[in-house]
């Protein structure tokens, strides 16, 4: 028998020690999720996570209920673990975004044909990570890391954040935090970018409440108006959109997203952005099934954030509220989206 040499020896032991410690990680982790479901400190305390109440709520309405929407037999402290999981991640997925990990969710339900509700499951879903961690880069907070591995259609997850930012509702800019990721499509030739924006706050700059006051407008109007948007942020949720084509259509779009210059037009379901170099990009909604929207009742928007309710805008199909939520009625006051206002939606 050949002998090896101690380098190789040595090499060969390093490998078989990191997929032991790989291995332990990951039951840890896996225990840590499960135990999250009853008791939330485990995995704040794993991750060195603040508690953000809003951020969980949201993702609740989002991602968790339209997953479990038609599994039997849930139990409670599983849906909080599978929430948790996406909302705050552990150690060793921290540095996805909510979206990413909520992709790994959908990921192991296609291959596993089931939720990851038991420890042992959770194992088998931060494997799928680790086999795609070795050829993804995370470490990535702006448009020049995310651009250049767009150019080479290299999977990556970037957080930008983002201030001062036009709005729909001019001259108010918007302020809060973008979340990309790219993947290879099956096509060699092309790649799949998805995007998950949230809002924290709409503002005006001290020039353009002049020109509003003006107008007309009185500075107690601006302030009622500004209170009004910033409150009903805790109660709206964006949909997450995935937008398949070629690294330089994506690298246009990346580059007029850095500058200010995106130009976009469409609905909630499905919206075509025109770069600057003339190239299209058509990005649609990842949506859960909804319901007809109940127009024939009408909430007021104070009456919606009392229930907790969030607002949705009617898609084209004349759907708004997902199958899980309670269409308490048509919020109306509030700002139009596709020309009409949005539903008031509860969670069941």
């Amino acid at each position: 028998m050949k002998k090896l040499s101690l380098g190789v020896s040595v090499a060969i032991v390093s490998i078989l020690m990191a997929s032991t410690v790989l291995a332990a990680n990951e039951k840890s982790e896996a225990a840590i999720i499960v135990s999250s479901g009853t008791n939330i400190n485990v995995i704040l305390n794993n991750t060195g996570a603040k508690k953000d109440v809003k951020a969980q709520a949201a993702s609740m309405t989002t991602y968790v209920k339209p997953l479990i929407v038609n599994v039997k037999g849930i139990k409670l402290n599983q849906e909080y673990a599978l929430n948790n999981f996406i909302v705050y991640g552990t150690k060793g997925t921290k540095t996805l975004t909510q979206l990413a990990r909520y992709q790994l969710i959908v990921t192991y339900q296609k291959q596993y044909k089931k939720l990851p509700l038991t420890s042992a499951d959770w194992v088998n879903l931060l494997k799928i990570n680790s086999n795609k961690s070795s050829a993804k880069n995370t470490a990535c907070n702006n448009y020049q890391c995310l651009i250049a591995a767009a150019a080479k259609c290299q999977p990556i997850s970037a957080n930008v954040s983002f201030a001062g930012t036009p709005s729909l509702f001019d001259p108010i800019t918007q302020s809060g935090q973008t979340a990309y990721e790219i993947q290879k499509a099956s096509s060699t030739s092309s790649c799949i970018l998805k995007v998950s924006s949230s809002i924290n706050a709409f503002t005006i700059s001290d020039s353009d409440r002049k020109k509003a006051l003006a107008l007309g407008a009185t500075d107690a109007q601006i302030t009622a108006q500004l209170k009004g948007m910033n409150d009903s942020l805790k109660s709206t949720t964006v949909a997450p959109l995935v937008c398949p084509g070629s690294p330089s259509i994506i690298v246009s779009y990346l580059t007029d997203a850095e500058n200010g210059n995106s130009k976009s037009e469409g609905s909630s379901e499905a919206v075509t952005y025109t770069t600057s170099s003339g190239q299209k990009l058509v990005c649609n909604a990842i949506l859960p099934p909804g319901q007809p929207a109940n127009t024939a009742t009408i909430v007021k928007d104070t009456d919606c954030t009392a229930k907790k309710g969030v607002t949705r805008v009617v898609a084209s199909d004349g759907t708004a509220c997902h199958n899980n939520e309670t269409d308490l009625g048509t919020v109306e006051g509030s700002f139009k989206m596709n020309g009409k206002y949005p539903q008031c939606c509860v969670s069941k």
